[in-house]
C-alpha cells in the first residue's frame, strides 16, 4: 500500500504496460479521504461469472471502476464497436465500456450484499476506459466518447485526462453530493468482507486453463482457453451464468441451451473457427 495505505495493491500487474497505467492512477491520487484505491483483482458476481478489474478508486461523489487499453494509435468508431489504427494497420474491438459498466453493475450488488452496507447505500460507481498509452488519441463522437480518457501527457484537446477523473476535478460541477467518512469507511470493510481474489491464472474447465474473456453477455461468458499440457490446443470456452438463487427453470434452461450449442458445434472444425 502506498499514499498513508490509500491505495491497495492487490495484486502487482505482470505487464509493464500495465504497471505503468497504475503508476499514473496512483500519482494522480490524493493523499486524503475518501480517496482510495484497489487494483489488480478479479470477484466471482452472484450470476457466476468471473470479473477482472484493473483498478477501482474511490473519488469525491463516486467510486470509478477503471478498464486500462494500452492501445497506441487513432481510436475511432461507435458507440459499439471501436476502430483502433495505427502504422500496424488497424483493428476493430467492441467497445470495451460496456463490458465495464456490466462489472460495475455486479460488484455494486455484490456490495450492497455485505454486512458493511446493512444500513447504508453504495456509492455510484462509474465505469470508465482509460487509454493510457501517450501515444493514443481519440477521434469518437461526444456520446461514444463518453467516460473514456486519456493521461494528461497525451493529446486531449481540452477533454479530461484520468488524473482529472480520479482527483474529482473533472465532476466538481456537477454539485453531487459527496461521498462521507462513513461511506468511505463502510466501502473499505465492504472490500474486505467481499474477500478480494487475486487474479488467476490457474482457473480451468476441465483440462482447460482460461486466459482471455473475449466476450460477455447477461447469459454467457465466452473464454479463450488453452490446453494445460499442450499450450498450441487452444479452444473457445462458453460459461452459462446464472445466480445461485435463480429459479430451476432458469437452470434448465441455461443447461438444455448448452446442451444445444455443443450438439450442433461439437463435429464443427475449421481452421479459423474457434
Amino acid at each position: 500500500m502506498t499514499q498513508s495505505g490509500r491505495w491497495h495493491v492487490v495484486q502487482a500487474s505482470a505487464f509493464p504496460h500495465e504497471e505503468e497505467a497504475l503508476e499514473v492512477l496512483r500519482a494522480g491520487l490524493p493523499d486524503l479521504p475518501p480517496f482510495r484505491a484497489w487494483s489488480n483483482f478479479e470477484f466471482i458476481a452472484e450470476d457466476g461469472s468471473i470479473n477482472e478489474v484493473d483498478a477501482l478508486v474511490i473519488s469525491t461523489d463516486r467510486i470509478y471502476l477503471i478498464e486500462i487499453k494500452s492501445w497506441r494509435g487513432v481510436v475511432s468508431g461507435s458507440q459499439h464497436s471501436w476502430t483502433i489504427r495505427n502504422q500496424g494497420g488497424e483493428r476493430i474491438e467492441e467497445n470495451p465500456l460496456l463490458l465495464t459498466n456490466r462489472k460495475a453493475k455486479k460488484l455494486k450488488s455484490l456490495l450492497a450484499r455485505q454486512p458493511a452496507f446493512k444500513k447504508l447505500q453504495v456509492p455510484f460507481i462509474q465505469p470508465v476506459i482509460f487509454l493510457s498509452s501517450p501515444e493514443c488519441s481519440i477521434d469518437l463522437d461526444d456520446v461514444s466518447s463518453q467516460h473514456v480518457y486519456l493521461r494528461s501527457d497525451a493529446k486531449r484537446n481540452g477533454r479530461f485526462s484520468i488524473t482529472d477523473v480520479i482527483s474529482g476535478a473533472a465532476t466538481k460541477a456537477e454539485n453531487r453530493p459527496g461521498i462521507g467518512r462513513d461511506a468511505e469507511r463502510a466501502v473499505c470493510r465492504a472490500m474486505e468482507q467481499l474477500g478480494l481474489r487475486r487474479r488467476s491464472t490457474s482457473a480451468q474447465v476441465g483440462d482447460y486453463r482460461l486466459t482471455r474473456l473475449i466476450a460477455e453477455n447477461d447469459r454467457f461468458q465466452d473464454w479463450e482457453a488453452s490446453h494445460v499440457r499442450l499450450a498450441t490446443d487452444i479452444k473457445r470456452v462458453r460459461i452459462f451464468t446464472h445466480s445461485q438463487k435463480a429459479a430451476d427453470t432458469e437452470k434448465r434452461e441455461r443447461k438444455d441451451i448448452a446442451l444445444r450449442e455443443y450438439r450442433l458445434l461439437s463435429n464443427v472444425q475449421h481452421e479459423n473457427i474457434l
